[in-house]
């Protein structure tokens, strides 16, 4: 892998590659290409060379490369106003069938599949319709705008609001803190809460297209939902003491954002993949079944959320 770093920063820092033929290979009778996809690939101009046959170069380990080369007027996917020029396609140096290849910077749509031979050589589809004018192909190559509708529920628009995460993924947890006004003289918290859940992202698009069927315009809207459950505890009067309970609150998911008058959120953070309601509230139990005694001070509901977020990051 690092000499395939090394040979690629190599090549792509010189201004031009001068084509070296390598010696033919024979195929095989049988000899059956493999097929790759999704490869990543990146272009450097290549001086005095056939185009649409391929160029040695020196790899870091000393030894030849074949790298196939692309261009010419019926290279439709090369940069624009450059068609005399020939292009080095770093990425594709072994034989095979090359699908859904990302294009390089600067090309200015997707490539077809290419076929690279045992000798070296590319091959390609090239019935893609023939570009009239510069014109015409800017335009059929300009990207359609998309324009992005945010549909949240009021559960996310809290999280959102204190998580400040500028991206949400489908399925990505995270945790709130929710802090009870005072009751009381003392001006403190009256209850903590922890949050917990992940988050649902769905997508649809919509295509706005005129009277002659083109495309003109992308509607994306995308439904944002926050499925947070509720962990806390109380503390129960046994004798002298105060034992610490766990609060079994099923789906609370549809209580904590009931506009309670004073009800404040923080946020705790991410946490781990694949903790269901059910796990959550079972690690919540344990703990509070082993924390010792209620303290209103030092050992409490916010001791217990806390704890509690710091086993599921």
């Amino acid at each position: 892998m690092l000499d395939k770093l090394m040979f690629l920063a190599g090549a792509l820092l010189t201004p031009a590659v001068t084509a070296a033929a390598l010696p033919a290979v024979t195929a095989p009778a049988a000899f059956a290409l493999p097929t790759y996809s999704a490869v990543s690939v990146s272009a450097s101009a290549v001086a005095g060379a056939a185009l649409n046959t391929h160029t040695a170069v020196q790899g870091a380990n000393g030894q030849p490369t074949s790298v196939p080369i692309v261009g010419g007027s019926d290279c439709y996917f090369c940069p624009d106003g450059k068609e005399e020029q020939g292009w080095a396609l770093f990425g594709l140096e072994s034989a095979g069938i090359y699908e859904d290849i990302l294009a390089p910077e600067g090309f200015v749509t997707s490539l077809p599949v290419i076929t690279v031979s045992v000798a070296g050589d590319p091959s390609y589809d090239d019935d893609e319709p023939t570009r009239t004018t510069e014109d015409d192909a800017s335009l059929a190559r300009r990207s359609v705008p998309t324009t992005t509708a945010y549909v949240d529920s009021n559960k996310f628009k809290i999280l959102n609001k204190y998580a400040k995460q500028s991206h949400w993924t489908n399925g990505q947890g995270w945790a709130l803190l929710a802090a009870w006004p005072a009751s009381g003289v003392v001006p403190v918290s009256e209850h903590y809460q922890l949050i917990a859940g992940y988050v649902s992202v769905a997508t649809k698009s919509r295509q706005e297209k005129d009277k002659k069927g083109k495309v003109t315009k992308v509607v994306e809207t995308v439904t944002r939902d926050y499925a947070g459950y509720v962990y806390d505890i109380r503390a129960q009067q046994v004798g002298n003491v105060q034992k610490i309970v766990f609060i079994e609150r099923g789906d609370s998911r549809e209580t904590w954002d009931n506009g309670v008058k004073g009800l404040s959120f923080s946020s705790k953070g991410a946490i781990r993949a694949g903790l269901t309601h059910e796990i959550i509230a079972a690690r919540g139990k344990t703990l509070a079944d082993t924390m010792g005694n209620y303290n209103y001070l030092t050992n409490n509901c916010n001791t217990f959320a806390n704890r509690l977020y710091n086993d599921l990051k």
